[in-house]
């Protein structure tokens, strides 16, 4: 056997063996985020009775939609509070009774 297809031979098994450990690596990657997606899963169908992604989402975009309801349903009380508070202090410097 030459010199150079030892050499070829060695550099087969040091790629080979390079190989092996990334598919290893990829092996134990897969399994890891297999168990974290079957976790996660199972997390959202205990807290939101399914794990699907398309009702999930379709579950959130409500929870946003009646989240902006109930804001502008505060903001207007807020702001109604303010505008009895402000009448409030003007009927005090008039010297007009509170209703």
């Amino acid at each position: 056997m030459s010199r150079e297809t030892a050499k070829s031979i060695e550099q087969l098994r040091t790629e080979f063996e390079s190989l092996n450990e990334q598919r290893i690596k990829a092996g134990t990657e897969l399994e890891s985020a297999n168990r974290q997606l079957a976790e996660l899963q199972a997390e959202a169908e205990k807290e939101f009775g399914t794990s699907d992604i398309k009702q999930l989402e379709k579950m959130l975009d409500e929870m946003q939609t009646q989240n902006e309801k109930d804001r502008q349903e505060y903001q207007a009380l807020l702001d109604d509070i303010a505008r009895q508070l402000k009448q409030v202090e003007q009927d005090n410097q008039s010297g007009t009774p509170a209703e």
